[in-house]
């Protein structure tokens, strides 16, 4: 998987050429591309794809080895949804976030990530989460 916390968003990529060996939990069979980030507890990401050139489908998961062993979100259409997962375990995790295929289809993607701290908000009534990237 390539380490987001090592790239800036937004990042272009493919799946052209890549390996079809991880398939998504609401299908797809093509080519994919793999994303990992560190998640502190307590803090949230949102990740997608803000253009894409074929009919990709693409999923968020936490934890575990490589694509992941929690689900998070799976989206089929559209291709630009974004997926935001918020830590609430005790330690940092890793969020994968793999782009695939809805079948056999590969093509190029501009991936955009935030991570970002939740933290409790004075100017309301109740609990806000406000967006401070780290």
């Amino acid at each position: 998987a390539v380490d987001l916390m090592s790239e800036s968003s937004p990042l272009d990529g493919t799946t052209n050429g890549g390996a079809n060996s991880h398939a998504t939990s609401c299908g797809g069979n093509g080519n994919e591309a793999v994303f990992s980030a560190v998640v502190q507890a307590g803090h949230s990401i949102v990740i997608g794809q803000s253009t894409n050139s074929y009919d990709s489908r693409h999923e968020t998961r936490w934890g575990g080895d490589c694509p992941g062993a929690n689900a998070v979100a799976c989206t089929d259409d559209p291709d630009t949804l974004e997926h935001q997962w918020t830590n609430d375990q005790d330690a940092e995790q890793v969020v994968y976030f793999t782009v695939d295929a809805y079948s056999s289809g590969q093509g190029a993607f501009t991936l955009t990530w935030t991570n970002y701290s939740a933290r409790r908000s004075h100017r309301s009534h109740g609990p806000e989460h406000d967006r401070v990237p780290v």
